[in-house]
């Protein structure tokens, strides 16, 4: 049988196995493309990331820690794996009659959806009438008007606020500059006139680019997969600065517009007043009343007291408890002891906070709660070397190789060793099959494009071109990125190139042109100027390491990908 491409995977099954979010088909593949993630541990408010970590080590650092309060912050940059580890510490915590596990999924979860999901199995009267009100706002809410009525009552927050002194909302923002606080004052009286002017409405409220309407459908529905690079709060390209119809307004409006548009200090108020405020006005929408969740959390905290169980909450994104954000942390902070008598169960709570904006918000609750524990990082560098504390190549070598497998095996197959398996089966991670121990071509294979430290084959990749594709790809270890843009990107989109003998192209090759990597070797494209394959060029860069002068590869790689091997050359293993 021919190696010439050779596909051992269907390209149009792709899509069930490389997810780039935590959302994955099925629990199966999950676990079947589950690789160990590099992790940073760093002491809380330090310059200094820290040393890497296990994930066994950080599950078992959330699990057994003595203390009545530990948080676990997972951070690192959108794409970087957070969303993932949640999953895995919900897939690996052992059953416990000790222990009241809450999952709160990153993406699909509205915001009743997260109340649901902390109260669900907790009795009791209390606990059922929110449950009660919550169905009730839920029939009640109109997609099409909640966006109005948020708008409506964000500006009536805002008109309300003391605009002097301490905030009323979190209590925490820091003392303002004089010139600041003037700006404060001013955005208090004027910015609620202008969200309820039609002419600013109307821009505000757009059916598809309105930011108003953007947060309602969040609410109401959940964050879907194409929000997940919109943060849940306002920016200044969300503040309405270039309204063509602005004659149309009020001469007050219209003076208050033009020293928006000028003034720096008067924007920045404007923006802070708008998300202090933009929780609260959201969970009013829905028809969460202040301070109702707050009395629930204790509520429950004492229940599970009573019950001898700690509370562990698991959350794949912080941006997903908007509205209830912080009403959340405040129940969760709650000391446990009154008078050196414990009152409230124990909280465990790993949490994923994108870094910006959000990670300084987090770490102000951390603050307040007295916090002085550890920040886990995912932003993790890529190199060759393994000192310190970057991600081995071999690393990624075996993340990538996970994949591979799992699309080679496809998802029915995955699905059906995972049930076979059973509990026990899978816990000592063997019930996934090596689906290149049944390829006539395995041997020939393995040795021309090596294979992971789990035994799986690397085809249609090897090390160097991972290397390359990953380095131009992706900053730092960037999974969504890796997956999206290299593997992905290589098995559904060039599949077909592969099997017909066009692959890899010039086209393919500028896809991974970056200044992450060393640039083509001009001695090497000297030299293959008059040669008639124009692939060879790109497997030499990728699959050869980017040499000064023409090599052949093992003969294996030439004959997959149809590349015909030259005479002049030397083959390099």
């Amino acid at each position: 049988m021919s190696f010439a491409g050779h596909l051992c995977w269907r390209p149009e099954g792709v899509d069930d196995i490389v997810v780039y979010d935590a959302v994955m088909p099925s629990e199966a593949v999950f676990l079947a493309t589950h690789t160990s993630s590099p992790i940073l541990r760093g002491e809380f408010q330090s310059t200094d990331m820290g040393t890497r970590c296990t994930e066994e080590e950080l599950l078992s650092h959330l699990l057994d820690t003595p203390g009545h309060l530990l948080f676990v912050p997972i951070v690192g940059q959108s794409g970087r794996g957070k969303s993932h580890l949640v999953r895995w510490f919900r897939v690996n915590i052992p059953p416990s009659d000790a222990r009241h596990v809450v999952y709160i999924p990153k993406y699909n979860t509205n915001l009743r959806g997260v109340v649901e999901e902390i109260l669900r199995g907790l009795p009791g009267t209390a606990a059922d009438k929110l449950r009660e009100d919550l169905a009730r706002a839920a029939d009640d809410v109109d997609e099409s008007t909640a966006p109005e009525k948020l708008l409506y009552a964000l500006a009536l927050r805002v008109q309300r606020h003391t605009a002097a002194g301490q905030d009323p909302v979190d209590g925490t923002r820091p003392a303002l500059a004089k010139k600041d606080v003037e700006a404060r004052h001013f955005a208090v009286k004027w910015l609620p006139e202008l969200l309820r002017d039609h002419t600013f409405r109307d821009s505000i409220l757009a059916k598809e680019t309105g930011v108003i309407t953007r947060f309602a459908r969040e609410a109401i529905h959940g964050r879907s997969k194409g929000d997940r690079e919109k943060p849940f709060s306002f920016g200044e390209e969300d503040l309405p600065l270039d309204v063509s119809s602005v004659r149309h307004a009020s001469d007050a409006i219209r003076k208050f517009y033009g020293q928006l548009v000028s003034s720096v200090s008067l924007r920045a108020a404007c923006i802070t007043l708008l998300n202090e405020h933009l929780g609260p006005a959201v969970a009013e929408v829905i028809g969460l009343r202040s301070g109702e969740l707050y009395r629930i959390l204790l509520d429950l905290r004492r229940l599970l007291l009573e019950q001898k169980k700690e509370l562990v909450l698991l959350i794949e994104d912080f941006t997903v408890l908007q509205g209830v954000q912080k009403e959340l942390l405040d129940a969760l902070i709650e000391t446990p002891l009154r008078n050196g008598k414990q009152v409230l169960c124990n909280v465990r709570a790993a949490v994923a906070v994108t870094t910006g904006r959000f990670l300084s918000d987090f770490e102000t609750v951390l603050t307040r709660a007295k916090f002085n524990g550890y920040l886990f990082h995912l932003d993790v560098p890529v190199t060759e070397t393994s000192a310190g504390k970057a991600m081995k190549l071999n690393e990624v070598v075996d993340f990538v190789g996970a994949y591979l497998n799992a699309c080679r095996l496809g998802r029915p197959a995955i699905e059906d060793a995972h049930t076979a398996a059973g509990d026990r089966g899978r816990r000592d991670g063997n019930w996934i099959a090596n689906a290149c121990e049944k390829c006539p071509h395995e041997a020939r294979c393995r040795g021309a494009f090596g294979r992971t430290s789990r035994g799986y084959g690397l085809y249609p990749f090897n090390e160097h071109a991972l290397e390359r594709m990953v380095r131009a790809r992706s900053d730092g270890f960037d999974p969504r990125e890796i997956l999206g843009q290299v593997v992905r990107y290589t098995l559904e989109s060039h599949g077909e190139d592969i099997r017909q003998g066009g692959f890899p192209s010039m086209a393919f090759a500028a896809h991974f042109k970056s200044d992450r990597v060393t640039p083509i070797s001009a001695a090497l494209e000297t030299s293959l100027r008059q040669d008639k394959e124009p692939r060879r060029l790109p497997l030499l860069v990728f699959w050869g390491g980017n040499p000064k002068e023409p090599i052949n590869l093992p003969e294996p790689v030439h004959e997959a990908f149809r590349i015909s091997r030259r005479g002049d050359a030397e083959t390099v293993a």
